[in-house]
This record gives structure tokens, sequence and C-alpha cells, in this order.
């Protein structure tokens, strides 16, 4: 969902994870990939279409985040529940 959404729903996978699981660390890891969701979005919304600078690196830091860390996230999840059967 996340690579799909280009991290526009990068959270929900996180939160999915969170809310089964329920231990600290995935709750604190959505939240990280929340407020990196959110961030994004009110940058995408607050900047102008030909940014460049550190404006421009800070979009493509939080699109990344948003994207590809929380799809890594979710990959390293199940990846770990698979080793522990």
């Amino acid at each position: 969902m996340p690579v799909l959404s280009l991290g526009v729903l990068g959270a929900v996978p996180s939160l999915v994870i969170a809310w089964r699981r329920g231990t600290r660390a995935d709750w604190v890891t959505a939240l990280a990939f929340g407020f990196a969701m959110v961030g994004w979005w009110f940058q995408a919304a607050l900047t102008p279409v030909d940014t460049e600078g550190w404006q421009a690196g800070l979009d493509f830091l939080l699109l990344a985040v948003s994207t590809a860390g929380a799809a890594v996230h979710c990959l390293t999840v199940k990846q770990q529940a698979a080793e522990s059967r």
C-alpha cells in the first residue's frame, strides 16, 4: 500500500501492525510514519510546484520515508513473523 499510493497511505500498514501486535515499538513506528505522512501532505500542499533547494530536498525525504520506509517496515515485520514460526 505505501508504494502503490506513493506514500499517501504509508502509515496505514504500520497502524494495522501496531493494532494487531500492540507493542510499544510498533505504536512508536506507526506514529513516526504518521507524522512523516502528514508532514509530506503539508509540504506538498504549501510549496510551489517548481521548488528547488532545501524545500525540494525535504519533500523528497518525506516522500521517501512515507513510501520506502513504510514498505521496508512492513516487509521486515512480515519476515520476523515468518522466522519466529
